[in-house]
């Protein structure tokens, strides 16, 4: 099994990161959100995840860049608001 599958632990102490909905999305994913300026969160599907994690290097310069896996959760702002946050994995 995949370790993004496994448990999913993520780094004590670690700070989140609020994303954001993903507004220039065309087609795909259902659920595209922004990271930051240059990262995009998607859900995790195994059989890309393998994909990236297995790519030969001389094709990486023809595919986005795979940046890993982040653990998503819901949380309240100081509003109530439910936000999504990321973190990431222990390594």
């Amino acid at each position: 099994m995949s370790p993004a599958f496994r448990a999913m632990d993520v780094e004590p102490r670690a700070k989140g990161v609020l994303l954001e909905p993903f507004v220039h999305q065309v087609g795909g994913h259902s659920c595209v959100l922004r990271f930051n300026e240059t990262t995009l969160c998607k859900p995790l599907v195994p059989r890309e995840h393998q994909f990236y994690e297995t790519l030969p290097a001389e094709m990486r310069k023809f595919t986005p860049q795979y940046k890993g896996v982040v653990s998503v959760r819901f949380e309240e702002d100081e509003d109530r608001n439910l936000c999504l946050i990321a973190y990431p994995l222990k390594g």
